[in-house]
């Protein structure tokens, strides 16, 4: 926690807290933004959709949104959830020239888009790829463009913003105790890439729901019975992630998942929830790791999987 710079570290059993602790200057009722670990929730959200019959994971973006440019040339729901969208792209946010660092600052800050009434869907729409649909490593060509266009998914077949479509299918479900943060670009368009902040509590309220078969701790469902274990764990067509040594993990439905009944995600600047299917076990950090530029390196994410890991295993037996 100390080498990890943690803001906060919740772990929880069984839908209970079994330790918390807050090491600088966060407290249990101050939100803090889960980066990239928000991802997940649009995810979360086309379960919903897929399950009310208005997609299905065959759908290919562009009959939704057809505006897309060749980026998403035949790109399926079920491509882009798994990261399977090899493009030009970098998520090298220290690069002011690198896509990623401008749809960083189109969607998060409002900057650089000013002259585009579009907003962000202007920075997306354009995206063009010159790199053929050719993955036969099966890797997990990670990129926070792709979880926009989900988002801009969710926006067109629900006639939400999408921060509130998080909140009609799955927040406001939970028992949270606290508003939760989204942010929108100038046009009102949600962020789903990342910047939902939670408070550590709620946090874990929904993200354990995934390891609990969409079922939340207060006994409301979010999620399809099964979705989670059937589509998710069974995926034949997740990706191969590249971090964590304790275990294999796969990338399906912006979620990696490993072989010991887990689920996770990390964030930039140090942020991971996890949550297991077999142990009840969930797990919250949120942090600001004192990299240039906030960025995860590749020994951090190493250790935050493995952290998860090690924790799970540690509590695995334990009866509450």
């Amino acid at each position: 926690m100390y080498h990890t710079r943690a803001d906060a570290l919740l772990v929880m059993k069984d839908g209970k807290i079994v330790f918390e602790a807050y090491p600088r200057q966060l407290g249990p009722d101050d939100q803090h933004t889960m980066m990239s670990s928000s991802k997940t929730m649009v995810a979360m959200v086309i379960m919903n959709l897929i399950e009310e019959g208005k997609l299905t994971l065959k759908t290919k973006i562009k009959d939704i949104i057809p505006e897309l440019g060749s980026a998403f040339d035949g790109v399926t729901i079920h491509q882009a959830l798994n990261m399977d969208v090899p493009m030009h792209f970098s998520e090298d946010y220290q690069d002011p020239n690198s896509e990623g660092q401008r749809i960083f600052v189109a969607e998060c800050w409002g900057e650089g888009c000013e002259k585009d009434p579009r907003g962000a869907r202007g920075f997306l729409a354009d995206l063009k790829s010159d790199d053929p649909h050719n993955n036969p490593s099966n890797m997990t060509h990670y990129n926070s463009a792709v979880t926009s266009v989900l988002g801009w998914v969710v926006e067109e077949l629900t006639g939400m913003n999408y921060n509130s479509a998080v909140s009609y299918y799955l927040y406001k479900h939970v028992g949270a105790e606290h508003n939760a943060i989204g942010l929108n670009d100038q046009t009102g368009f949600g962020h789903a890439s990342g910047y939902l902040a939670f408070t550590a509590r709620d946090a874990a309220k929904i993200y354990s729901t995934i390891g609990n078969d969409g079922m939340a701790i207060n006994g409301n469902r979010i999620l399809p019975k099964g979705y989670i274990a059937d589509v998710v764990y069974g995926d034949s067509e997740a990706t191969n992630y590249q971090f964590g040594t304790e275990s294999t993990w796969k990338y399906s439905h912006q979620m990696v998942f490993n072989d010991k009944g887990g689920f996770a995600h990390m964030g930039y600047g140090g942020q991971i929830f996890y949550s297991n299917k077999d142990t009840g076990v969930t797990i919250i950090q949120m942090s600001s790791i004192d990299t240039e530029g906030g960025a995860v390196t590749q020994n951090h994410a190493h250790a935050l999987l493995d952290m998860a890991d090690k924790i799970n295993n540690l509590l695995k037996h334990v009866k509450l």
